[in-house]
């Protein structure tokens, strides 16, 4: 059962998605994770890895993205869960259509993401009527990133920028620069050795 999204205090379950490619999950994923869910005390959240071919990245086949997610969940109680929505589609439609699949729910991008997200497909529609929580991120602020879109200014009320949460960036694609295990815990660094992945 999915639940639609409310505000904190109401008291009602909120759904909240955190999409991404989690080649491989980070220990920055996991910090995001229990952020949100002590922000959101009432929340279920969700994991949702982006499929094989999304856009022009050559990911690890998303059946390894998704072992490991579940092994960070494992760390959380049951309101963490994986889908999958993405991965099995033979062609990725684009976020607007995956949040419909789920109700519209709260969806977390970082704000490095948010600074080219009119590059996303049918952009436009996705900023109308989406709500979203966003990340910190090195060498971006919210301000300047609204003051060159004039969509995302007249939409500003559908951004919540989670000011008080530190900034983390040991991300994939800092892991796989660097092969560098301290940016993962330590069963996805085993799993990763055991599959001899990247």
């Amino acid at each position: 059962m999915w639940y639609n999204k409310d505000d904190r205090e109401g008291g009602i379950l909120v759904n909240i998605i955190f999409g991404g490619s989690f080649n491989p999950p980070t220990i920055a994923h996991m910090k995001i994770a229990e952020y949100l869910l002590d922000s959101f005390p009432k929340a279920t959240l969700t994991f949702l890895p982006n499929g094989n071919r999304y856009h022009r990245k050559t990911l690890i086949d998303a059946t390894h993205r998704i072992h490991m997610l579940q092994l960070m969940a494992d760390r959380f109680p049951k309101r963490v869960r994986i889908s999958d929505h993405e991965a099995v589609q033979e062609t990725f439609l684009g976020t607007y259509h995956t949040l419909k699949q789920f109700e519209r729910p709260y969806f977390v991008i970082g704000l490095d993401s948010l600074a080219t997200i009119e590059t996303w497909i049918e952009a436009e529609k996705l900023v109308r009527e989406n709500d979203f929580l966003v990340i910190p991120r090195k060498g971006y602020t919210f301000e300047s990133i609204l003051e060159q879109s004039a969509l995302l200014k007249e939409n500003a009320f559908r951004f919540t920028l989670l000011n008080h949460f530190p900034v983390c960036d040991a991300s994939s694609s800092a892991f796989r620069k660097t092969k560098n295990f301290d940016y993962l815990i330590p069963e996805i660094k085993q799993y990763i050795i055991d599959h001899q992945l990247y």
